[in-house]
């Protein structure tokens, strides 16, 4: 892509338009009497800056942190605990109940959202437009 025109323009000139994602801009804006679209660059944004590269850095980043906090936790929570639980009567390390308790809480969201989003495409599929 060279040149964007801007469809809510009103004059039907070229005109300069911000990159789109995942294209990278060089130069001035095209000279629009050349038509030829220089200064536009359809590169990859890995080729030489920060593109999808520095995500997933980011992400390693993060998920090497979570691990960190994760053997912390664990190292720091080795006590038992009694639990109990309507008729169920256990002793368990305060780590595992914690983690049971988040897993829970995590598949409980998902189910609960799965829900929601299904609940609200029939409402919106069965009603007038």
């Amino acid at each position: 892509m060279a040149v964007h025109r801007d469809p809510h323009d009103a004059d039907p000139g070229d005109r300069w338009v911000e990159a789109r994602p995942g294209e990278i801009r060089t130069g001035a804006p095209p000279d629009p009497s050349s038509g030829s679209g220089v200064g536009t660059s359809t590169a990859s944004p890995r080729a030489g800056g920060r593109g999808e590269g520095a995500s997933v850095t980011a992400g390693l980043l993060l998920l090497l942190l979570v691990g960190v906090a994760l053997v912390a936790l664990v190292a720091q929570n080795t006590e038992e605990v009694r639990f109990e639980f309507l008729a169920w009567d256990a002793e368990v390390p305060l780590v595992v109940l914690l983690l049971a308790v988040a897993l829970a809480t995590l598949l409980l969201d998902h189910v609960v959202g799965w829900i929601w989003r299904r609940r609200r495409r029939h409402l919106r599929a069965s009603s007038p437009r």
